[in-house]
């Protein structure tokens, strides 16, 4: 299992045939494509969300890290995700971190709100209202405690609706990083076949008469 961090994003420019094509590049994607077990899917060439999933689940059980790479809107994006192998019997444990889940297009911050739901284009106010609150803070220290962000897209949209999804998260990232400082709130993207906002709430217990 591979949890990078992706709390700094930076951007170059490349000249393709006179095409001038931005790139956003998260910390992790720099810090660990060069290390051998380091493998880039390009998302261009997918389908929808599942068939993603199948080949990060692929990479993961042979303990790969991995990368993900995109275009969309003259942008190139080049970023970290990690799936559980599904043949590993691993449970994994998760302490200590701010939580967002986002199912297609709309998010839950459990950090704030484990009722509301709102949509990924207000990421910003929601990470806004993450770093207002004192007990979203690492012990003694001036950043936050790391997100962990559970995403989980139903194959009924097309790969569109993921990228869509990456660039919102790697965009709003950035800022606040780039306000903040480097590593103030560092991130990591989790892809699930399910979402956890589908799993029905425990049976009400039963009363003693």
């Amino acid at each position: 299992m591979f949890l990078i961090n992706c709390d700094l994003n930076v951007e170059k420019q490349q000249s393709d045939l006179g095409h001038v094509t931005a790139e956003l590049i998260s910390n992790g994607f720099l810090e660990n494509h060069m290390l051998s077990d380091f493998e880039t899917i390009s998302l261009d060439s997918l389908q929808d969300f599942g068939e993603l999933i199948k080949e990060m689940q692929s990479l993961s059980c042979e303990e790969k890290s991995i990368g993900l790479e995109f275009e969309q809107n003259d942008t190139i994006y080049k970023l970290t995700g990690w799936t559980e192998c599904p043949t590993s019997g691993v449970i994994s444990c998760y302490f200590n971190r701010n939580t967002i889940i986002i199912k297609n297009d709309s998010l839950k911050n459990l950090s704030e709100n484990w009722d509301k739901m709102v949509h990924i284009s207000r990421l910003d106010e929601e990470i806004k209202s993450i770093s207002l609150k004192d007990y979203n803070f690492q012990h003694d220290r001036d950043i936050l405690k790391p997100a962990l962000i559970h995403l989980y897209i139903e194959d009924k949209f097309s790969i569109l609706k993921t990228k869509e999804v990456l660039k919102e998260i790697t965009r709003q990232f950035k800022k606040i990083n780039s306000e903040m400082g480097t590593g103030f709130f560092r991130y990591n993207i989790l892809f699930e076949e399910f979402s956890m906002l589908d799993i029905p709430p425990p049976p009400p217990e039963a009363k003693i008469k």
